[in-house]
């Protein structure tokens, strides 16, 4: 579902302007209220990581690109951007054509999985950054949200991830399907030389992995 006029707001802060989600209280949220979004990510990817001004970089959850498009400005390296919810790809899409970086992007609307698939998503009213997979216990408040049903296809059959330049850095913040992420990447893997994962125990078990 494409957003409404209604329900989209921009908001000024240390990147620029970006548009999101006026119900989005946490990743928009955020931004709208103190200018800024994971600044110690921004300073690892820009600082440490692509010191140089090349590369590229596989944003996997890229939300409304608050990480993808400020490393992009700042080192204008190439970004594949992968985000599955339709609201959040249309103001990620938005995002990149404001700040006018569409030739460094390559985006897609869609879950990287385990396998090519359809997934349900379950989609939260007020953190624009925690829609889930539906895993084989309901999310927070799970009985409350909507749902829809995403396309999810492997890393490996989209991407030839060793011809990307390098180096490679993959950010993976998939709300708890991170392991199924990187099971659908096992060709891509040797080629990533730096992956920056969230690890949250409680989201794994929810899609019935382990932690361990």
């Amino acid at each position: 579902m494409p957003p409404s006029h209604a329900e989209s707001i921009r908001s000024d802060g240390e990147y620029g302007i970006f548009e999101g989600s006026i119900d989005d209280e946490v990743v928009h949220g955020h931004y709208r209220r103190e200018g800024t979004w994971s600044p110690e990510i921004q300073a690892l990817l820009a600082d440490q990581l692509f010191p140089e001004g090349r590369g590229s970089f596989l944003d996997i959850g890229a939300n409304i690109g608050l990480v993808s498009i400020p490393l992009a400005e700042r080192r204008r390296v190439r970004c594949l951007a992968f985000e599955p919810e339709p609201r959040n790809f249309q103001w990620l899409e938005r995002n990149i054509a404001s700040h006018q970086l569409a030739s460094l992007f390559t985006t897609f609307n869609l879950a990287l999985h385990s396998e090519q698939t359809r997934l349900c998503f379950e989609l939260s009213p007020s953190n624009f950054g925690d829609h889930r997979v539906r895993g084989t216990a309901l999310a927070e408040g799970g009985a409350e949200r909507n749902l829809i049903e995403v396309p999810a296809c492997r890393l490996d059959d989209l991407v030839r991830v060793q011809d990307l330049p390098r180096p490679v850095v993959a950010k993976i913040d998939t709300q708890g399907s991170e392991l199924r992420v990187l099971r659908g990447a096992e060709r891509s893997l040797p080629h990533i030389d730096h992956l920056i994962c969230e690890f949250w125990p409680h989201g794994l078990r929810r899609m019935g992995d382990s932690a361990e």
